[in-house]
């Protein structure tokens, strides 16, 4: 397992010096470039969550909690940017929270970074009133993962979520989106590659608990060399939650006949004034595609890897920061 002073230069390169960012080990901030008044970072033994967003945490995520020893409390009080990098854990659980105060806009990016131990991971998000958040996670983890991602959002607030996925052993990641509060709109973009040869399961789960409320969600997959990925997407409206929108779409290329993909979009909907849809569609890459591209002097890798890249591209053009834009661009040709 690599140490901190290993990898720190290509750490680095991924951060400026003026700018916000955390890289995090064994859950502690073993190096910080914070704004004072901004960003507030402190260890605590326990965060109650039921007061505040109106669930109790699962026995999985207890345990996470527990073996953590301590949750990362981030607390964002003006709108800032923010870069977390997750390195190696010997302690292989973590926790860390963050909380995004009223009126706040913020960016925040979570890299795990070179991580080449069996990952356990809580990461839960609060969203205070008319906050807005764009929250992009990129993950390639080498061993064993498991994430489970919570967000809970007040009333007014606007969230774009993006993950990309390039884990490299078996996954078993869930996400799930509370809309606690009216006028609250969720953009959700995932973006998933499999070529572990293994299984990968993912799970995206978003709450309208209360009326007028907002979400799409849409899923990208790859899968080749022999993997297998399932992909469950729900999409849940409670009674009395009126006028509530649900969008899901999860679209995957397989690029070999012994891969698979499972993608299952489902609505729970216990209201009659909504609006709701969702789709999926799998298959190959198209001939017709390939053979235009390999018309024009590209080779059938080549040809293939454009047309996966593309498919990639909502992530890719969602991250602003250049650094972190080509971060990912290198990520994704390891990939495929």
């Amino acid at each position: 397992m690599k140490t901190y002073f290993d990898i720190e230069k290509d750490v680095l390169s991924l951060v400026n010096e003026n700018e916000n960012y955390v890289i995090v080990k064994d859950g502690k901030a073993i190096k910080q470039n914070i704004v004072e008044g901004e960003i507030e970072i402190q260890l605590v033994d326990n965060y109650d969550i039921s007061d505040i967003c109106d669930r109790k945490h699962t026995d999985e995520e207890n345990e996470i909690i527990t073996n953590s020893r301590f949750t990362t409390l981030v607390n964002i009080y003006k709108s800032s940017d923010l870069k977390v990098i997750r390195i190696n854990d010997e302690k292989k659980t973590s926790s860390i929270l963050f909380n995004v105060s009223r009126k706040v806009e913020t960016n925040i990016t979570y890299i795990y970074f070179n991580v080449d131990t069996n990952t356990k991971a809580l990461v839960e998000v609060i969203c205070e009133k008319s906050s807005k958040l764009n929250y992009t996670t990129v993950q390639g983890v080498y061993q064993g993962f498991s994430e489970k991602l919570n967000i809970y959002v007040a009333g007014k607030c606007e969230l774009n979520i993006n993950t990309l996925a390039l884990n490299n052993d078996v996954v078993d990641n869930s996400t799930k989106i509370y809309l606690n509060s009216t006028n609250s709109i969720v953009k959700v973009n995932n973006s998933i590659i499999n070529n572990t040869g293994k299984c990968q399961n993912y799970n995206f789960d978003v709450y309208h608990w209360n009326q007028d409320t907002t979400s799409e969600l849409i899923n990208y997959a790859i899968c080749k060399n022999s993997s297998i990925l399932n992909i469950n997407s729900n999409g849940i409206i409670k009674n009395g939650c009126a006028r509530s929108n649900i969008q899901q779409k999860s679209k995957g290329i397989i690029l070999d006949l012994n891969s698979a993909i499972s993608a299952n979009p489902l609505l729970q909907i216990d209201e009659f004034d909504v609006v709701a849809n969702h789709g999926a569609s799998i298959g190959a890459i198209d001939d017709e595609d390939l053979y235009y591209l390999m018309s024009r002097g590209l080779t059938r890798e080549d040809s293939e890897q454009l047309i996966v890249t593309g498919l990639m591209n909502p992530i890719i053009n969602e991250i602003k920061d250049e650094k972190i834009k080509q971060y990912v661009i290198n990520l994704i040709k390891e990939k495929i």
